[in-house]
């Protein structure tokens, strides 16, 4: 009997620790938070690492710079971007000065020999032997080379044989009247070119005597209207200054005249002048070589 006693004791103590230890858990069940569920790792987690690989904190070797490190790489097929042209210069820069219009002034000078009659009977080179001709231009130049103009000029005579006798005798010629040209290379280093004019002409001589005690003065004048003016030549230099050789030739007829007898001794009065038309009218020409230049600006 005390052994059935002694065991029941033992299994009543026993079943005492149960119920302890059981309440004991419930009470830590119903106060502590429930544990999550597992969650699925992150897309950006690292994959856990294979058995026998190295640790996926371990650092990564760096890879070593390329010569095209910093250098932007562009796809060879697409065409570079345009460039903008610069801006063209003013037109007053950019216009040749040949596609202008231009003023041009010149001068010649040369040597002029007579042909013809001053009137029939009367040969042009017994009055004038030669001349030396000086003359002067004035232009307005167009683009293409056109140039339009006026002309005027005076020539000192030297004496022909029909006034050998006469002590104090001289001779001018002079001119003036229009003129165009055309420039075949305007502006250029060599530019030839061709023109005409169309003016009126004047031959004067002077004669002296004084014969008869007193000083008589005879002055005559022909004049030719018109006179028709063909002329060339050649400008050499650059299209602001040149120079160059030239010549022209000419056709008038001298039909009027005039003379005027004076003295210069007291009492002679104030001279007498006769003016009236050539009786027998006769062409001339004078032709003229020289030198010419030229100004434009």
């Amino acid at each position: 009997m005390n052994h059935i006693a002694s065991i029941s004791r033992r299994l009543s103590v026993g079943f005492l620790g149960c119920a302890i230890l059981l309440s004991s858990h419930g009470a830590l069940a119903q106060g502590a938070p429930a544990a999550p569920p597992p969650s699925a790792p992150a897309a950006d987690s690292p994959a856990p690492a294979a058995p026998g690989s190295a640790p996926s904190d371990a650092p990564s070797p760096t890879p070593a710079a390329s010569p095209t490190d910093g250098v932007t790489e562009t796809n060879p097929t697409t065409p570079p971007p345009p460039v903008s042209a610069p801006p063209p210069p003013p037109a007053s820069e950019s216009e040749p000065r040949a596609d202008k219009t231009r003023v041009e002034l010149g001068g010649r000078l040369g040597y002029g020999m007579p042909f013809g009659h001053v009137e029939q009977g009367e040969k042009l080179k017994d009055v004038f032997s030669a001349t030396i001709p000086a003359a002067f231009d004035a232009w307005v130049r167009v683009p293409g080379g056109f140039a339009f103009g006026v002309y005027i000029g005076l020539a000192a005579g030297i004496s022909g044989k029909a006034l050998d006798a006469c002590g104090d005798c001289s001779a001018f010629n002079y001119r003036f009247g229009l003129q165009a040209a055309r420039h075949f290379n305007s502006g250029g280093a060599v530019d030839p070119w061709l023109g005409v004019g169309l003016g009126a002409e004047f031959a004067t001589i002077t004669q002296s005597d004084n014969s008869t005690g007193i000083n008589y003065k005879y002055d005559y004048t022909y004049s030719a209207l018109p006179e028709v003016l063909l002329q060339g030549g050649i400008d050499i230099g650059s299209d602001t200054l040149a120079f160059g050789p030239f010549a022209s030739i000419s056709y008038a007829s001298y039909s009027k005249v005039s003379a005027t007898l004076s003295c210069t001794n007291l009492g002679c009065g104030d001279g007498i002048t006769t003016k009236g038309n050539v009786d027998h009218t006769s062409g001339h020409s004078w032709l003229m070589l020289g030198i010419r230049g030229t100004y434009l600006r």
